[in-house]
């Protein structure tokens, strides 16, 4: 299992798996669905991230691509394109975050995107200052702290980036982090983030 996603109206747990798909359980019922994608005889999706879209959807994230889910029709649609009609980049997806900006942030094992979620679509955000990002960083976690800032977990350290002050900032293990390996962050009540890393568990405040 690689995703999990409550559902607050409805209730429903979704999860996804590696070569798994989309999966709902239904607590009160007591039963499981697997969403099919495509025709019966594909292979199923590797679903690593779901999160919530606008209108009565999720955002699924795969290692094929980014896809949006109709939770009342149980249906997949393919994000293939932003809406100036570029193809987005295949980035094998771990993750995804919608930030308070109404941007979703898509990262993977081939770099990061940013996308601004309008009516007509996906609107690439791309500051110069996150190219080096955008196209090598192999993107584990993405979380935005109560300051505004989007930390990025990757294979090479942890990022940090103030958009007011269009800075981007990189800590390693030679900053104090356990490994440059890191798989998640998470900022408690204190505004301290808690980070997993290859090495174990480490605490860092901003």
């Amino acid at each position: 299992i690689k995703a999990i996603h409550i559902d607050s109206e409805s209730g429903l747990i979704y999860f996804g798996a590696h070569a798994g798909g989309v999966n709902i359980l239904d607590k009160t019922k007591g039963s499981i669905t697997n969403c099919s994608y495509g025709k019966p005889d594909e292979a199923p999706l590797d679903v690593y991230t779901i999160i919530p879209a606008e209108k009565g959807h999720l955002w699924i994230g795969t290692l094929t691509g980014l896809k949006k889910f109709d939770k009342r029709t149980r249906t997949f649609e393919d994000i293939n394109r932003d809406c100036n009609g570029d193809p987005l980049r295949s980035l094998r997806i771990k993750y995804l975050l919608k930030d308070s900006r109404n941007r979703l942030w898509i990262g993977g094992e081939k770099g990061l995107e940013c996308m601004s979620i309008t009516d007509t679509g996906l609107l690439p955000y791309q500051p110069s200052i996150l190219s080096n990002v955008r196209s090598s960083a192999f993107v584990n976690c993405i979380y935005e702290s109560s300051t505004k800032l989007i930390w990025i977990a990757t294979s090479n350290g942890m990022l940090s980036y103030d958009e007011m002050e269009n800075q981007l900032t990189r800590y390693t293990s030679a900053n104090g982090l356990p490994s440059n390996m890191i798989h998640g962050i998470e900022e408690d009540s204190y505004g301290r983030l808690w980070i997993r890393t290859d090495n174990g568990l480490c605490c860092f405040n901003p």
